[in-house]
């Protein structure tokens, strides 16, 4: 896939199936979404198109639905087949999309607003803008070599940033070691995956679904006077 042949099919297939499926949706305005890719991102015809592009962060497949939902699907319909050809690889693929109904469509563009919500609520910098801008905030972290590298260091005492003392070998003091990561262990204990790519996938929907106040809570228990 290039820039010219992705700007093909906004222009000869995408905008003319809009006006045929959804009639009135172009003068009302299309909020159209793709992510990052070289052809998306060097394409000059949204503009012509008159779409409002949604904003996609770079290296988020967790925001791109064919990433989170459609590809997923697809996998586990081609698992542990083989084909002899590209072109029965392309029927297989061209069939699954055409008899795919319209409500599993639907429920994976359902779960996006929910996704996009995580995604801002997850940049603290903007959540706390006048803590970041004031430098009034606390960094904790273990002591890890790449966090008590002496480059490090200097880059905190550049900026005047505040860090909470981690006992060495002291894990019961670090949230991700005594609250995180049992949560995920527990989560995907005794299930198989077939690639790198689920075992993301199932680790960040379990980390998504922590809530803040579980959260604070959780570390709260661990803040008791010494």
């Amino acid at each position: 896939m290039n820039s010219d042949l992705y700007c093909d099919i906004l222009v000869n297939k995408l905008k003319p199936g809009i006006r045929n499926k959804r009639r009135g949706k172009l003068s009302k305005g299309v909020l159209f979404l793709h992510d990052n890719a070289r052809p998306h991102t060097s394409c000059k015809t949204i503009i012509k198109l008159g779409f409002e592009v949604l904003e996609h962060p770079a290296f988020s497949p967790d925001l791109a639905p064919s990433d989170y939902f459609l590809f997923g699907l697809l996998k586990k319909e081609l698992k542990g087949k083989r084909f002899d050809s590209d072109e029965d690889v392309q029927k297989v693929v061209q069939d699954f999309f055409h008899t795919l109904p319209k409500s599993a469509y639907k429920e994976g563009i359902y779960k996006f607003p929910e996704r996009w919500r995580r995604c801002i609520e997850s940049q603290a910098h903007l959540k706390r803008l006048e803590r970041w801008q004031n430098n009034d905030w606390i960094l904790h972290v273990d002591n890890s070599r790449p966090h008590t590298a002496h480059i490090v260091l200097q880059f905190l005492a550049k900026y005047s940033t505040i860090q909470l003392p981690h006992p060495p070998y002291s894990p019961d003091l670090a949230p991700k070691d005594f609250f995180l990561y049992p949560k995920l262990k527990m989560k995907i204990k005794g299930w198989k995956f077939d690639n790198v790519d689920m075992i993301q996938a199932e680790s960040k929907e379990t980390l998504w679904s922590l809530t803040k106040y579980l959260l604070l809570q959780q570390s709260e228990k661990k803040m008791l006077p010494v």
